[in-house]
């Protein structure tokens, strides 16, 4: 449980950071109002991912074997997109926008869990 909320908040913080990291980059269409907003969304953006990303990929399978899977890119700034719209305090304004943060997102989520895995590995 505790390594759940770790988990929880430390996926704020990186959902922050790769909004800086996106605006840096020259997109300055993501913003976040503040930490506890960052709390919600990548809640929410969690169970977004759980239930419309499996959907989503499954009805793009064809684009995404033509594209050998970079269609997956677009599917990801699509959910930062969806969960932009449900006014909790991301700010998404283009799709190429919502593709760079969620890039970013995936680069900060995998270094956290090298940090904080999920379950133990077998090897702690």
């Amino acid at each position: 449980m505790i390594r759940t909320l770790i988990r929880w908040v430390l996926a704020a913080v990186a959902m922050t950071v790769a909004v800086k990291v996106a605006n840096s980059a020259g997109m300055n269409g993501v913003r976040i109002d503040n930490f506890a907003a960052a709390l919600v969304c990548i809640a929410v953006l969690s169970l977004v991912n759980a239930i419309l990303k499996p959907i989503v990929n499954a009805l793009a399978c064809a684009i995404n074997l033509m594209t050998f899977g970079l269609f997956r890119l677009v599917v990801n700034g699509v959910m930062w997109l969806l969960v932009s719209q449900l006014d909790l305090g991301l700010h998404v304004t283009g799709l190429l926008d919502a593709i760079v943060a969620s890039i970013a997102l995936t680069v900060l989520g995998w270094i956290l869990d090298l940090i904080v895995p999920a379950k133990s590995r077998g090897y702690e």
